[in-house]
C-alpha cells in the first residue's frame, strides 16, 4: 500500500548514490548508468535483439555535487537497471523496456554489439560491474561506455581504452522509491546478513 506523503530532509540519503568503492561479492540492486553526473542511460535506438546503442537524458539538475547523489523521482526511477546475480556475473534489466542488456555476439569488434534481449540469455546477458565499469562477461573486451563525439552521444560497448568512462549510482538497497508524491513498497530485496 501507498500513503501521501512530504519529503523531509533525512541524514540517511535514500538517493541514488555513487559507487565510489568495490561493493564485493555483492553488486545486486538497482542502479543509473551515467556519463559525467550528466547523462543516464535510458533506452535502445533500435530494434530488440540488433546491433545498436542506448539513448541517454539529462539528469544534471537531479545531481547534488555536495554528497555525489542523483534524487529519486519519476524521472530517474524510469532510467533504473536492476542488476541481478547469475552464475557468470550479473544480468541487467531495463526496466523501462522489460528488457535484458546483452551483447549481439562474443566479438572484439569496435562498432556498439549492444542489444536488449525479451529473455535473459547467458552466453550474451552476463556482465562484470565494477567502480565506474560494466564489462561483458562473454567478451571480455567490451564494455558500456560513453560516446562523447559531437553528433554521436550514446552509450554503446566499445573496448575499456575506447571513448568515455561511466559511473553507477546505486540506490541503497533499504530505500523507497519515491514516485508522484508516495512512497512505494521497499524494495523486495533482504538485508539480513548485509
Amino acid at each position: 500500500a501507498s500513503d501521501n506523503c512530504t519529503r523531509t530532509e533525512n541524514p540517511v540519503s535514500h538517493d541514488y548514490k555513487l559507487v565510489e568503492t568495490d561493493l564485493g561479492d555483492d553488486w545486486s540492486g538497482d542502479y543509473l548508468i551515467v556519463y559525467n553526473n550528466t547523462y543516464a542511460m535510458n533506452t535502445h535506438s533500435g530494434n530488440q535483439n540488433t546491433n545498436t546503442f542506448a539513448t541517454y537524458i539529462d539528469i544534471s539538475d537531479y545531481y547534488n555535487s555536495s554528497d555525489k547523489s542523483i534524487a529519486v523521482n519519476d524521472v530517474t526511477n524510469a532510467l533504473v537497471y536492476t542488476a541481478e546475480k547469475t552464475t557468470n556475473g550479473y544480468s541487467l534489466y531495463c526496466n523501462a523496456d522489460n528488457s535484458f542488456l546483452g551483447i549481439t555476439a562474443n566479438t572484439t569488434d569496435t562498432g556498439s554489439k549492444l542489444r536488449w534481449d525479451t529473455s535473459y540469455s547467458t552466453s550474451a546477458c552476463d556482465w562484470k560491474l565494477g567502480v565506474g565499469t560494466i564489462q561483458n562477461v562473454g567478451s571480455s573486451t567490451l564494455y558500456i561506455r560513453w560516446n562523447n563525439n559531437s553528433g554521436s552521444y550514446r552509450f554503446a560497448t566499445y573496448k575499456v581504452d575506447g571513448q568515455q568512462a561511466i559511473q553507477l549510482f546505486r540506490l541503497p538497497s533499504t530505500a523507497p522509491k519515491i514516485m508522484s508524491g508516495e512512497i512505494d513498497e521497499f524494495p523486495a530485496r533482504s538485508t539480513i546478513g548485509r
